[in-house]
């Protein structure tokens, strides 16, 4: 029974030299045994395509040979959770120095989309190696047999309550730090203004009132930190009662903004004296009146949020 021999061969080939010989003589056994039984229950000798469903029923020689290898994980179960952990803290710590120094250069680079997407393609990059160097010391920590106790050594009398953590969609997050990180570049696209709008195909001179300079700091260091947050909420994910009131305080600063923004005398400035046929003063006026609106909505967003956050707290 040419198949079966090399069937018994290929496991042999997977295994460890010291565990070849008896585990192939064990296994070529019962092989043997499940084909006698065959035969005398069929009256006669297996044929080539019953031979190949028995060894398809038992599976690829290389899972065979896996069943009688000692440990085939990267990192046990006993290790899991202290790996898992230390992923965590060691993500978070690296993300938030990579989006923390790739912010100058994205708010005074020129370009500010590709210094976004190269940003990112270096976080990346750096998140892989921090990945890689965690899972291998791990392993080796486990491949040593390192003590369980020294990696988590504790004290009865140090445990602290741990609050409830409130479970999120990754996608979601994931969705928010894109669009928090494209209102970024728009953001400090929008302070180089002058621009030309299209209007009843006549192009629009328009520049923001000066006012808005006063805010454009804080709005960076907002909403580099909701980016953060959002970062910190995807790797753990979930709300803990920390990032909840980490959340709520943002939300309020957010709504000071807002409220300064509200006071601004205005909001747009179209240059009169470069329109021909078209009145100034009311498209000027129609234009504040919707950027207005917008910045009603957005309060309305963030109250809301500062209701959720509220009763997520509560959860917690």
């Amino acid at each position: 029974m040419k198949m079966i021999e090399n069937y018994i061969s290929n496991v042999k080939h997977y295994l460890p030299d010291d565990m070849k010989e008896d585990i192939t003589e064990e296994l070529a056994n019962s092989l043997y045994e499940q084909i006698e039984d065959k035969q005398q229950e069929l009256g006669r000798k297996l044929n080539q395509r019953e031979q190949s469903q028995l060894l398809k029923n038992m599976g690829h020689p290389m899972r065979i040979a896996a069943a009688y290898l000692p440990n085939q994980e990267l990192v046990s179960k006993d290790y899991f959770p202290a790996y898992k952990r230390a992923l965590e803290y060691a993500l978070a710590i690296v993300i938030g120095i990579s989006i923390l120094t790739a912010l100058p250069h994205i708010f005074t680079d020129r370009s500010v989309i590709g210094s976004l997407f190269s940003a990112l393609f270096n976080a990346l990059d750096t998140v892989l190696y921090v990945f890689a160097w965690i899972t291998i010391v791990f392993y080796l920590l486990q491949k040593w047999q390192v003590g369980l106790d020294s990696i988590y050594a504790w004290s009865p009398e140090n445990l602290k309550s741990k609050s409830s953590k409130l479970s999120i969609n990754r996608f979601e997050m994931l969705f928010e730090i894109v669009i928090y990180s494209l209102f970024l570049s728009w953001w400090n696209d929008l302070v180089s203004w002058p621009s030309d709008i299209l209007f009843e195909n006549n192009l629009l001179p328009v520049s923001l009132s000066s006012e808005w300079q006063s805010i454009w700091l804080i709005v960076n260091i907002v909403v580099a930190a909701s980016i953060i947050l959002n970062v910190y909420k995807l790797i753990i994910a979930g709300w803990s009662k920390i990032s909840l009131i980490t959340d709520i305080a943002l939300n309020l600063v957010s709504l000071g903004i807002i409220i300064q923004i509200a006071l601004f005398d205005q909001y747009i400035v179209l240059q009169a004296d470069k329109l021909t046929d078209i009145n100034a003063v009311e498209l000027e006026s129609m234009l504040n009146s919707v950027v207005y609106s917008i910045i009603g909505f957005i309060a309305l967003v963030c109250i809301w949020e500062l209701y959720s956050n509220l009763n997520k707290i509560k959860q917690t």
